[in-house]
């Protein structure tokens, strides 16, 4: 089992969203000029909760320095994920931003999710719980759920192409 820790960068395959999620990959499968990949980096490992991270709207190959993918921006406000395609190798580590500090690069004071279900809904605010909230108070929130790779990848694709940045 691979531990994460933050400030590490993980890239995010954008060829297998047909690949089942818990299909392990190999490297030779990611190489390749032609294969193209976002970017994430893990800002908290919350254990049995998943793990935070922020996805960045930088797009290339597995050899990218962590430098030009922690200067570009967020695609999205950070996610939940599972730890299953970094166990799976399907999205492969590429390095760890030195000196990494969870509120100083990735203003972690200020990420907020919300959780729950209708007329039970829990706001999360750097890693706090600040209690219950009205079922009208959600919609500018992300919602605390748990990203399959396959899901979060098509996610980034839609976003990508949202904002004009070709692959």
């Amino acid at each position: 089992m691979k531990n994460v820790i933050p400030g590490e960068v993980y890239a995010i395959p954008l060829f297998l969203t047909d690949i089942h999620f818990t299909t392990r990959v190999s490297l030779k499968d990611l190489r390749g000029d032609d294969k193209k990949f976002a970017y994430c980096r893990i800002i908290e490992d919350l254990g049995s909760r998943g793990i935070l991270v922020e996805i960045f709207n930088k797009v290339g190959t597995l050899d990218i320095s962590i430098e030009e993918v922690v200067e570009s921006m967020r695609l999205f406000p950070p996610v939940i994920i599972t730890p299953l395609p970094i166990r799976k190798g399907r999205w492969r580590r590429i390095g760890k931003q030195e000196n990494y500090n969870k509120e100083q690069d990735s203003m972690y004071s200020d990420i907020t999710l919300v959780s729950g279900a209708e007329g039970h809904y829990f706001l999360w605010r750097g890693g706090h719980s600040l209690g219950r909230i009205p079922d009208e108070a959600i919609e500018p929130y992300e919602e605390w759920i748990y990203w399959l790779a396959p899901h979060l990848e098509k996610r980034i694709i839609k976003a990508l192409t949202d904002e004009g940045i070709s692959f």
